[in-house]
């Protein structure tokens, strides 16, 4: 599924912050907005459907350990681990990384800091979403190390829409025909 709009790119000193909005149109019937803010408050379920189930540990209540699987970027492989907390405020359903940890970058390990945060929205048959990912970098990095950062992070938003367009609209999809048979 491709973005309706193209990711914005902005650049604060040395952060990266790459955005993408999401948008999951539904054809089910059952898919009002109420349906899907009831699928939202299962909080849990919808992040599990975003992220691969085996690498998603759960902390405590609302809190993640992800362990995202290798990204590859010319000589590097990358592996970005996130603990991550997850909220719902009135019908949208919040994540944000609060620690992020990237092996595979070598001497640029403790210089280079990565986050991200999505929102998921309810709407008539659709369910709007909003990534944002961002990327420290340290002052010098120059010119090369921005455009390789500003790949990589182009690589996570991909993975990200990829994951709510397939697993999650799978996940809401089963969910939305369980429900209208349960009730």
């Amino acid at each position: 599924m491709e973005a309706t709009q193209p990711p914005k790119l902005a650049s604060r000193a040395n952060r990266l912050i790459l955005q993408r909005h999401c948008p999951l149109p539904l054809h089910e019937s059952g898919a009002t907005p109420e349906r899907l803010a009831a699928y939202l408050a299962l909080v849990d379920r919808p992040l599990a459907a975003l992220l691969a189930r085996d690498r998603l540990q759960m902390l405590d209540s609302g809190r993640f350990l992800y362990s995202s699987r290798p990204l590859r970027i010319l000589h590097l492989e990358l592996v970005p681990t996130l603990e991550l907390r997850a909220c719902l405020q009135g019908d949208s359903l919040h994540f944000r990384s609060e620690e992020c940890r990237i092996a595979g970058l070598g001497r640029w390990t403790n210089a280079v800091s990565f986050g991200l945060a999505a929102d998921l929205r309810p709407a008539a048959a659709l369910l709007d979403g909003r990534a944002t990912v961002w990327l420290d970098l340290p002052s010098s990095s120059g010119a090369w190390g921005r455009s390789l950062a500003a790949r990589a992070l182009e690589q996570v938003l991909d993975r990200m829409q990829r994951r709510l367009s397939r697993s999650l609209g799978k996940d809401l999809q089963t969910w939305l025909m369980e429900t209208q048979k349960s009730g």
